[in-house]
């Protein structure tokens, strides 16, 4: 038999134990995120809604300008001028007839860069941030909007990569908040968010001259806006949603983890060799009863020692009680075994044994039982 050996370590202190736990939390709630699609804000950006969240103060604004407002559900109308999407309402499929709108002279104002229609953000501000964002003019190739020095865009906004085609604005130097191109004789523009058109915000920094400039630029503009309750679910995940610097923090957590799960789990130490129970095989048991007789002179005695052994291993493993009588472990190891119940019987409370060769006869009939009920076979 070759003997097991184990090798010493330094055990896992409580606080490893407490670092492995958030690591798991933070495993699980990162599965439970990348199974979730962005939701569409249907209660938000409501434009009959007085509450923080709404946009009643963008519509009267741009009434009081002149423009003609109409909240409409699913695309542009084709007697629009102006057409303003706060939240997601164009499906995939329906994007085409959207482009062949603007195409035709439409101007198409997308306020959620997580729209099917809007180009992948290069950069997001942290989704977890709750003070409001503030944004510089910087560099703007957009004429209309050179009037304008800063806008308040709320705590949650992204970026846009400027295409070569087309032209951005509020832009310093981490990509532009406003990007905007032609599309046959209309014109695509894009935002990286919505909320400088809420209730709460239209009234801070540029934010109103920002929605006149690009919705209300002359009396008598006609201008739908898509009604946000219509939204469709954005084919991007929350994990597109999380900004470069929190997965470079995720990265650098892993890996620290990764070096202290490491430094933590070296194996130092000599090999140590533990000593293991004899185990004795059921054809040295008879040898070992003899040996065991012959220094005893007492065969009766030796017997009894070897009886009882069987009835404790038998009651054990039938789930009886030590207490259980012979008579009683014989039968019920007879009910489930198969096993002749005298039989047993016998070997547990037989005659008493006269000499060494009845000894030996005992021990070999309780050897064969040990197998037949503990061992099964």
């Amino acid at each position: 038999m070759i003997p097991a050996a184990r090798l010493s370590a330094r055990p896992l202190p409580t606080g490893g134990w407490r670092s492995l736990g958030v690591v798991v939390l933070l495993g699980a709630l990162a599965a439970l995120a990348s199974s979730l699609t962005s939701v569409p804000r249907a209660a938000a950006y409501e434009p009959d809604s007085t509450d923080p969240s709404g946009t009643k103060a963008l519509v009267m604004l741009l009434e009081s300008f002149g423009a003609e407002v109409d909240v409409v559900a699913g695309g542009p109308p084709p007697d629009a001028q102006v057409a303003l999407m706060l939240s997601n309402v164009i499906a995939r499929e329906d994007g085409p007839a959207v482009m062949r709108w603007v195409e035709g002279g439409g101007r198409l104002i997308v306020a959620d860069p997580y729209s099917t229609l809007a180009p992948p953000p290069e950069t997001r501000s942290s989704p977890f941030a709750t003070t409001s964002g503030r944004l510089r003019k910087g560099r703007c190739e957009i004429p209309a909007l050179d009037q304008l020095a800063e806008l308040d865009v709320g705590p949650s906004y992204s970026r846009f990569e400027v295409p070569a085609t087309m032209q951005g604005c509020f832009d310093e130097g981490r990509g532009a908040f406003v990007v905007a191109g032609p599309r046959g004789e209309g014109w695509l523009v894009f935002l990286g968010g919505a909320d400088q058109f809420t209730n709460s915000l239209l009234a801070a920094a540029d934010n109103a001259g920002l929605a006149v400039a690009l919705l209300a630029p002359q009396e008598g503009t006609r201008v739908a806006i898509l009604d946000p309750s219509g939204g469709v679910p954005s084919d991007r995940s929350l994990f597109d949603a999380l900004p470069r610097g929190f997965w470079l923090a995720v990265t650098q957590l892993a890996v620290a983890f990764g070096v202290y799960g490491w430094f933590r789990g070296r194996r130092l130490g000599p090999v140590i060799v533990e000593p293991q129970p004899v185990q004795i095989e059921g054809s040295e048991l008879v040898s070992a009863v003899g040996n065991l007789a012959q220094l005893s002179r007492r065969p009766d005695r030796t017997a009894a020692v070897l009886r009882r052994a069987l009835h404790r291993e038998l009651a054990e493993r039938l789930g009886l009680g030590r207490d259980a009588t012979p008579a009683v472990v014989a039968e019920v190891t007879a009910a489930r075994t198969g096993i002749d119940r005298d039989r047993i019987a016998a070997v547990l409370a037989g005659p008493a044994v006269a000499d060494d060769a009845q000894l030996v006869a005992l021990a070999g009939e309780i050897d064969r039982i040990r197998k037949e009920v503990l061992h099964g076979h």
